[in-house]
């Protein structure tokens, strides 16, 4: 039976509130958004883009920046705990290793809807005289829901397997770059060869495609 620890639940909820880590989420995803919207309107180049590329644009760099924080929570949840000397009090409560894996999991979602919140008003500026907003918000909501469920359950794998929070972050991070490859090299090489295999097996590159359609496209998923 799958099941949850409200105690452990309700401490990640305090630790994301009142502590340098989750903060530095919080600032992390404001900075940047607010650092391409303000490029958006100052870069010449940048400016001359027409609204559904600018939000297909916004869209990928939130969607990035969901994978990279679910991907450094994950990789902390038990060889941070470790590491920190904490997992043992967690491990003589009457909690499961599982039920400790869920519950990061679980909690992993609710940093997701609350770093989502912080995007959400950039999204929105961004594309609020353009098409597909809606739909597109919509598409962004599921997609980088499912892609923070993905990338935090292998590096809370990874960080179940390793022997230090060290070597967990270095793994973690090297699947994120590989990932987030959509974002830097053109259509056209991730439509041949190499990068199409990487593509294919890619849910990031999966995710970008979907908005890519529903975005810029206007076509149904």
């Amino acid at each position: 039976m799958i099941s949850f620890s409200k105690v452990l639940i309700k401490k990640e909820f305090h630790e994301l509130f009142f502590s340098v880590k989750g903060l530095f989420y919080f600032l992390v995803v404001s900075v940047i958004l607010s650092l391409f919207s303000a490029l958006l309107v100052t870069n010449t180049e940048l400016s001359l883009l027409d609204n559904a590329q600018a939000l297909y644009m916004i869209s990928g760099i939130i969607l990035a920046l969901m994978m990279l924080i679910s991907s450094v929570y994950g990789s902390d949840a038990i060889a941070g705990e470790r590491e920190r000397r904490t997992l043992e009090t967690l491990l003589i409560t009457p909690i499961g290793a599982s039920e400790i894996a869920l519950s990061k999991l679980a909690f992993s979602s609710l940093l997701y809807f609350l770093l989502f919140l912080i995007g959400l008003p950039y999204f929105i500026a961004i594309g609020s005289s353009g098409q597909n907003v809606a739909v597109g918000l919509v598409y962004l909501f599921f997609i980088g829901w499912m892609l923070s469920i993905i990338y935090t359950s292998i590096a809370i794998y990874i960080s179940q397997n390793v022997n230090s929070l060290k070597n967990s972050m270095m793994i973690t991070l090297a699947i994120v770059l590989i990932s987030a490859t959509p974002l830097i090299i053109s259509p056209a090489m991730r439509k041949a060869g190499l990068g199409k295999v990487m593509d294919y097996l890619n849910p990031f590159g999966d995710a970008v495609n979907t908005l890519d359609s529903v975005i810029i496209d206007s076509e149904p998923f």
